[in-house]
């Protein structure tokens, strides 16, 4: 008889599928105090309510690439 795989508990960090595309990768990062605020503010705002971290980093991630590379912004 096959074991049923588990689905991992939902928290925080957890990441939804994005573009078609699922996070497969995990790395730890140190982040100011600021910058916690700063993301739990932007969570406890967002549209979706029960959005993750995870997506709110990679979107911000994205915006900032895209600002960068795209757009000619400056660092």
């Amino acid at each position: 008889m096959a074991k049923k795989k588990k689905a991992p508990p939902k928290n925080d960090f957890a990441f939804e599928e994005n573009n078609g595309e699922t996070a497969n990768i995990k790395r730890s990062y140190t982040l100011r105090a600021s910058t916690i605020r700063k993301i739990n503010e932007l969570k406890s705002i967002h549209p979706e309510i029960n959005v993750c971290i995870s997506s709110i980093v990679d979107i911000a991630i994205d915006h900032y690439h895209n600002h960068i590379i795209n757009e000619g912004g400056i660092q």
